[in-house]
């Protein structure tokens, strides 16, 4: 984005860029200790309301304002499960890196991938270091969003952050999720929500607060015997599925979600867990069909269909509902 104050008398021009956002609030005294001076303003990313705000603080609200779209059609991206083990993960960067890079990473219109690794840990590391924010969790919860999303193109979802739309027919398959040739069916995950909220009961009866990691070893029948509840089974299911069930339920604000809260980061019942009263109350996910899941031929035409040198790794995930978006592609030059 750009945005270029409308003056009369023409003057040396400040320029802004690369500059960290906490620092636009000093910068304001610029336009109010010269008033007459030009100011212009660079970002390469700012979303609708992030340009408006810096417009505000930067004290340049009539201004003309220009964006292009975010979109750049040499670039790939992709979701991967992060390793747990931490030696692993870097070693995994860096057979990457120096297996398949070079050049300018995707400046020089060349192909390049970016691809975002994300764990389930993650999410509670970092809802402790935004707990404070007024926004901090609600954007946290949106990329885990992204993170768990099998079936949307990820350009269509990269637009609604920057409030464009987006058809998924012009990524031209360079995402990992349009890459995908499987089908996807909605698994009814209710009865493991119930599970859920029985152990989170008891250990609020024992007074004990759960961790993301405590409340998976009672789920599956490990960790301290008091935390486990008699009558949930352990389910039959890899981790890296509860996983993504229990942070289904986070984001899911909908139906029902948990709350991550503190630095250090518990769960506990959501405000919307006695919807689950109601014997017809029905949470589901989404997950890939079974019969289109990991044969060695699929997986085999999934990558010869990859554009470039990109290889995609299968991913079994569960997730929220599709989006619907429609329409162009971009959005309008704004003109305050």
């Amino acid at each position: 984005m750009l945005w270029y104050s409308l003056l009369k008398t023409p003057m040396a021009k400040n320029s802004v860029s690369e500059e960290p956002v906490k620092n636009y609030k000093a910068l304001g005294i610029l336009k109010r200790q010269f008033p007459s001076a030009s100011l212009i303003g660079l970002t390469a990313t700012a979303t609708s309301h992030v340009l408006k705000d810096a417009q505000k603080i930067l004290c340049v609200e009539k201004c003309f304002t220009f964006t292009a779209s975010f979109n750049r059609p040499n670039l790939y991206y992709e979701v991967r499960q992060k390793p747990s083990n931490t030696e692993d993960f870097i070693e995994d960067i860096v057979k990457l890196i120096n297996g398949r890079y070079k050049g300018q990473s995707g400046r020089d219109d060349m192909k390049a991938d970016c691809i975002l690794y994300y764990g389930f840990g993650d999410i509670f590391r970092i809802s402790s270091m935004v707990v404070m924010e007024n926004v901090g969790q609600q954007k946290l919860y949106e990329m885990v969003s992204y993170c768990q999303n099998i079936s949307n193109c990820r350009r269509v979802l990269i637009a609604q952050h920057f409030d464009e739309v987006w058809s998924p027919e012009t990524c031209n398959k360079m995402c990992d999720n349009c890459c995908k040739e499987i089908s996807f069916e909605r698994k009814n995950v209710t009865a493991y929500c119930r599970d859920l909220i029985k152990i989170l009961k008891q250990a609020e009866e024992l007074k004990e607060k759960l961790t993301p990691l405590k409340l998976i070893d009672s789920w599956m029948g490990r960790g301290a015997a008091k935390l486990r509840v008699a009558g949930v089974a352990p389910p039959a299911l890899p981790r890296e599925d509860l996983e993504k069930i229990i942070a289904h339920f986070l984001i899911r604000q909908e139906d029902y979600s948990f709350t991550a809260y503190a630095t250090i980061s518990y769960l506990k019942i959501g405000p919307k867990a006695n919807l689950l009263n109601n014997e017809e109350h029905v949470i589901t996910m989404q997950a890939e069909s079974p019969q289109s899941c990991h044969s060695e031929g699929a997986d085999k035409k999934r990558e010869e269909k990859t554009p470039g040198n990109f290889q995609k790794k299968s991913v079994n995930m569960l997730q929220q509902p599709d989006c619907k978006i429609t329409g162009a592609k971009k959005r309008k030059i704004d003109n305050a």
